[in-house]
């Protein structure tokens, strides 16, 4: 077996060649904006030029970097006023090679910005394909209809350095859904405010791009002029001939349909030629959903087809880039699965599998979920439940209620016997008129649990809530936002389920005499005992801080934390070596998605003098940040640590390492397990074992967290590591965080994609960090108070 990437290196970097100028940049101060406003002037130049720019430090001076040619050189100005920042520029005559070769530290930088500009420039030209927006994958023009919907095949790709030296393209295969059929040529404002306002479009232009749906014009393609030429004309004559059969019946009186730019201009296109965009999950069709998945050897077939297709023969300047015929290889690095201690002191460990077996990792993880359902040995955590509550709509108690909350006790009770669970029983009232907002059904639910006399504080407990309130794509849901938060400050803690579930898996019938019965569906058995049992431990034992298991070996690190911010709530989780003593820390940020240096500070010295109680030999410290670690966080952790330093808190030999968790890689980085099958005299192309992982360079790691071991369908996306900071060994911090992503809490039985660091705030902040209007609860609050407004 051995084991290769999607990497493809470029085996002809000596015969390119490049130049770069290099220009005085005078304004851009060094302050604490500094980071914030190069990233803003490098955005700025890329779209101003045409062309990727970069700013650098030379002789700790920031400098402007562009290609040396003509065309983008007499876009230069002196002067830009931005608002936020206004500076000066001034062109040097210093003019500079690149050697592609052996570069050095910054102009390795340049030589990945220009190969990636210049190679998604000429994709851009082959007609065959399309790219949504700048950046994203390509496609093919003609799809594949399934459904009335339209499945694009394309691939991403991104320009990497290689690990010893040179530089090479990852090829990564992907899929757009679109639907089989345009918008309607003609357009009211009900119709497209209901069904298409805020959607996403492909518009079939010249090229064809992606748009968002902002309003619907009063005016038709005949009616709105684009410099003094009506739209359907101005279309006509842009795009080449012949013409689509939609093009070409397009009507006079047809729709059009307004967007905004980047730069916030209003754009406008025929309605009739767009065609709405579909996430894989909004589909509804689990035949599409299952073509989203991608299996390993169908997704390197793919890639490697993609590289032949498009790949060969592709010019940088006047040269032929030429890509190794093979991907690059990786040496076989696969971190060990750890032992586990569940309760009553019970360890399990893989010296009781034949190490000949396979898929181990499988199996230890199969008996863990068998072992916490043994009353002998369940959860490590055995202490007492806090006084519990669940709430449910009164639809749902009238009906399939009762069922649900035996099976639901019962559960819990096999999983955590060391403790009764018999929850106080809510209800509310959940039939509201059509078009009832959030705050309004959010009231109404608060309300009922306010009400309640049987509950003391502080508890715990369950809401469920309707699906009636629709989520934003890929957005979180601002009625579980609401209640979460607003019970949270009667020190209730309490976790959200919705309806859905409930409402598929049942069936209303009458028995042989005639009395009303729900019963479960055979069919949906399955999913439900996986209801339950994701219920029970995630939404009420995970809840309550009941640990099902913890690692039987130690961490390298002494202390490890986790740090995510989500609307303006920052998450801090905090594990000890073992994975036995887990706190988690919530705390108000003012910024939306990143922490002040003051905060975060504090919060790191906080977090120290807690733990330093139960451990007062802490050297090793670990942050995990989910996402980007912004400079000013980065600056704050820094003086926190040194803080804790200079009061003698950590002692001189503390180090303090500082890693960003990407859960989607830019660079599009997959590894496989390829072998010879004697059978067919074929390599075999599968997923890679679990705890495989390689360093690209010294600061960019990826780490097999899933893998072949557990029968999961599609191929295997390593999780992306970012070094940013420390003195450890980077494989030891490597190591462990590989080991937190096995503490899989959520699902025992299976595999964690991210650590447990990660995993947990996401819980903790998944509906509670969302944003909903809290002003206007409060205000709803007052009026209802002054009966000035009657709920129905």
């Amino acid at each position: 077996m051995k084991y290769i990437t999607n990497i493809f290196p470029i085996v002809n970097l000596d015969q390119i060649s490049s130049q770069y100028r290099v220009i005085d940049i005078k304004g851009l101060k060094k302050d604490k904006d500094y980071q914030s406003n190069k990233q803003f002037l490098i955005r700025k130049f890329s779209s101003l030029f045409k062309h990727p720019v970069l700013i650098v430090e030379i002789n700790d001076a920031p400098k402007l970097i562009i290609k040396n040619d003509d065309e983008i050189l007499k876009k230069i100005e002196i002067e830009y006023d931005f608002g936020r920042i206004y500076i000066l520029l001034d062109p040097t005559q210093e003019i500079f090679n690149i050697d592609f070769v052996n570069p050095n530290i910054i102009t390795k930088e340049i030589c990945i910005r220009f190969l990636q500009f210049d190679l998604n420039k000429e994709l851009s030209l082959k007609s065959v394909l399309w790219q949504p927006n700048t950046g994203e994958p390509f496609f093919q023009k003609t799809p594949d209809i399934f459904d009335s919907i339209a499945v694009y095949k394309g691939f991403s790709f991104r320009v990497v350095e290689l690990p010893q030296s040179g530089f090479g393209v990852t090829i990564d295969a992907t899929r757009k859904f679109t639907s089989a059929f345009p918008l309607p040529y003609h357009l009211d404002k009900e119709t497209f405010n209901n069904m298409y306002k805020k959607k996403s479009l492909i518009y079939h232009y010249k090229d064809w791009y992606e748009i968002r749906a902002e309003e619907l014009d009063d005016l038709n393609v005949t009616e709105h002029k684009i410099d003094g030429v009506s739209l359907i004309d101005y279309i006509r004559n842009v795009i080449p001939k012949p013409h689509s059969p939609q093009l070409a019946n397009l009507p006079p009186n047809g729709s059009v349909i307004n967007y905004y730019t980047s730069t916030a201009n209003s754009k406008a296109v025929a309605s009739g030629l767009c065609y709405e965009v579909f996430d894989f999950q909004d589909t509804n069709n689990s035949n599409i959903n299952r073509m989203s998945i991608i299996p390993a050897n169908e997704r390197f077939k793919e890639i490697l087809n993609n590289k032949r297709r498009y790949f060969d023969n592709i010019k940088y300047g006047n040269s032929i880039l030429i890509f190794s015929e093979r991907t690059f290889e990786i040496q076989k690095k696969i971190f060990s699965f750890p032992d586990f201690e569940l309760g009553n002191n019970y360890i399990l460990s893989s010296n009781k599998f034949n190490h000949d077996e396979e898929n181990i990792p499988c199996k230890i993880a199969k008996e863990r979920l068998d072992k916490l359902l043994d009353p002998k040995i369940g959860f490590y955590i055995n202490s007492p439940l806090p006084n519990q509550f669940f709430v449910l709509p009164r639809s749902i108690h009238d009906t399939k209620g009762i069922y649900f909350l035996e099976k639901i006790k019962l559960t819990v009770e096999k999983m955590y016997p060391h403790d009764c669970y018999q929850p106080e029983i809510i209800t509310y009232e959940d039939k509201f008129p059509k078009g009832t907002d959030y705050l309004t059904i959010g009231k109404k639910i608060i309300d009922s649990i306010k009400e309640n006399q049987q509950i003391p504080f502080p508890s715990s407990g369950v809401v469920m809530i309707p699906r009636q309130i629709k989520n934003k794509k890929r957005g979180h849901d601002m009625l579980a936002a609401m209640i979460i938060r607003e019970l949270s400050n009667l020190r209730i803690n309490c976790s959200i389920i919705h309806d859905d579930t409930i409402n598929d898996c049942f069936n209303y019938c009458r028995n042989t005499e005639g009395k009303i019965q729900y019963k479960l569906k055979p069919e949906k058995k399955g999913k439900f005992n996986g209801y339950l049992r994701g219920v029970a431990i995630n939404k009420i034992l995970l809840n309550c801080n009941k640990w099902p298991f913890i690692l039987n070996e130690p961490l390298i690190s002494d202390l490890t934390i986790g740090i995510d911010v989500k609307h303006h709530t920052a998450g801090f989780i905090i594990i000890d070596k073992y994975g036995k003593n887990i706190r988690t820390v919530l705390d108000a940020s003012q910024n939306k998605e990143k922490l002040s240096n003051d905060q975060i500070q504090a919060q790191l010295y906080k977090i120290v003098r807690e733990e330093i109680k139960y451990n007062d030999s802490l050297k090793n410290l670990v942050i995990h940040r989910d996402g980007r670690l912004f400079d000013t966080e980065l600056d704050g952790l820094l003086k926190g640590f040194q803080r804790l330093k200079d009061e003698s808190i950590l002692s001189p030999e503390a180090n303090l390492n500082i890693v960003e968790i990407q859960k989607t890689s830019f660079y599009s980085v997959r590894l496989f397990g390829m072998k010879w099958h004697e059978g067919t005299n074929k390599n075999i192309v599968e997923n890679p074992p679990i705890g495989l992982h390689f360093f690209l360079n010294n600061q960019d790691a990826f780490l097999c967290s899933t893998g072949k071991e557990f029968p999961h369908s599609g191929t295997t996306n390593p999780l992306y590591v970012r070094f940013r900071y420390g003195e450890m060994n980077k494989d030891d911090v490597l190591n462990d965080f590989f080991k937190l992503t096995t503490l899989a809490f959520t699902k025992p039985d299976d595999c964690s994609r991210l650590p447990l660091t990660i995993k947990i705030n996401d819980i903790k902040l998944s509906d509670g960090a969302s944003e909903y209007n809290e002003d206007s609860f409060h205000n709803l609050e007052i009026l209802l108070n002054n009966n000035k407004i009657i709920l129905s």
